[in-house]
């Protein structure tokens, strides 16, 4: 019986100590991304190697090129599809405080970055976007006035790094 009651105090003792030295709570507190209307979304830059691949701007219904002097017609859909995306990602986790790691994750200043403005020329979103997450489901992406690395629960990677070229409308793309 002593034996049974020291073993059995033994094996409490280890069970609190394995209990104590287990990580607590890592649950996260996610910011906030920046929220706005897509019919407030005038304008719409993307950047690769901090040169701009993407000018367009609104024009009713259509997006054209900003910078062109003739009325170059951009890819509807495409456009349509990403601003929907930037405005529905929701944060799945910060991977990141430090901006020494941003390289790592492909969020610099020389990396991919979506600006997004209305009318007045009011910043709406300012992100880099980086690589693809390791579950290939999610993206990279730091917001431009923070240090912050997050993963966001959309695939933009692909939609931002499209080459010039496949933004243009073509007429079987527009139903024109």
């Amino acid at each position: 019986m002593k034996k049974s009651v020291v073993a059995l105090i033994a094996l409490l003792l280890a069970g609190a100590l394995w209990l104590q030295q287990q990580p607590k709570d890592t649950a996260q507190t996610l910011p906030a991304l920046p929220t706005f209307a897509l019919a407030n979304v005038q304008h719409v830059e993307v950047m690769l190697d901090q040169k701009t691949t993407l000018n367009a701007q609104r024009d009713g219904d259509a997006w054209i090129l900003a910078d062109a002097d003739s009325r170059q017609l951009l890819h509807v859909l495409a456009i349509e599809q990403l601003l929907t995306d930037l405005q529905h990602m929701q944060p799945k986790r910060v991977v990141s405080h430090n901006p020494e790691n941003a390289a790592k994750f492909e969020v610099t200043a020389s990396d991919a970055r979506v600006i997004l403005t209305d009318a007045n020329k009011k910043v709406l979103l300012d992100v880099f976007v980086g690589k693809p997450a390791t579950d290939l489901r999610s993206t990279y992406i730091r917001v431009a006035s923070e240090d912050k690395v997050l993963t966001v629960d959309k695939t933009l990677t692909w939609q931002v790094k499209r080459t010039p070229e496949s933004w243009f409308a073509t007429p079987a793309a527009e139903g024109v």
